[in-house]
């Protein structure tokens, strides 16, 4: 990357940034000019220290490193996620297949349909939660969700749950727990009715150390109040698949 011509003309560049604190740097015409429209999605720059000239060798690279041409390679499920070191790692990137379920020619039909039948089952899951799956408690709805994760298990659910606050249900709320200072756990899991209380632990591996203790913790609060964990906790991995 860095021995490519975009890339050294983006260094040049980056030597003289635009200055946004001289007077009239926000003039109404960029404002105006500083604006992408593209699949639904409006982003506006013009706060940003950029310039038709960054934005010409941005696009130079984006050609030169064949950006797109990789991208589509990874969602037709291109084994491109290689760490030195790490075997575990020489796989496929297809976080895209579960968006491809409704397309009627899918880049990757193997993996999405993979994707398709998880979705039939988490459909099938939380439609036993709606219609009052019991947990520990007889007769008790869960009314509390914990998710356990760190990293992108924790930013993940975390961001679709901001995105989608708008239809929260009142009855219900969603906590996370993502630090591995005990006290940050204990201080979620305080005040809360563990008999209507479902844990979500979410790990990539099974296996992040971060993850597991927090999980530990929080499984001794469901002993202690006399609850059997396994009635209230589920896992999210890709361990085994």
């Amino acid at each position: 990357m860095n021995s490519l011509p975009a890339h050294n003309n983006l260094t040049t560049l980056a030597t003289d940034p635009f200055d946004l604190n001289r007077p009239g740097a926000l003039s109404p015409a960029r404002i105006r000019d500083a604006v992408i429209d593209n699949a639904g999605f409006r982003l506006m720059y013009a706060c940003q220290r950029m310039t038709p000239a960054v934005l010409t060798a941005l696009q130079d690279l984006a050609d030169q490193s064949r950006a797109l041409e990789r991208f589509m390679a990874m969602k037709k499920g291109a084994v491109i996620n290689r760490i030195n070191g790490f075997a575990s790692e020489e796989r496929q990137v297809l976080h895209t297949a579960g968006r491809d379920l409704f397309s009627t020619a899918p880049l990757a039909p193997a993996a999405s349909a993979r994707a398709a039948a998880e979705l039939d089952r988490l459909t099938a899951f939380l439609d036993r939660l709606d219609r009052g799956w019991v947990c520990g408690r007889a007769g008790a709805p869960f009314t509390t969700l914990v998710n356990i994760g760190i990293g992108g298990s924790d930013l993940g659910p975390r961001a679709i749950a901001r995105a989608l606050e708008s239809f929260n249900l009142p009855e219900r709320q969603l906590k996370f727990i993502a630090n591995v200072d005990p006290d940050d756990a204990a201080c979620v899991l305080a005040g809360l009715d563990l008999g209507q209380t479902m844990v979500c632990v979410v790990s990539k591996s099974g296996s992040t150390l971060e993850t597991i203790t927090n999980e530990a913790l929080a499984r001794q609060q469901f002993t202690a109040a006399g609850l059997d964990p396994t009635r209230h906790f589920i896992a999210v991995t890709g361990k085994g698949s």
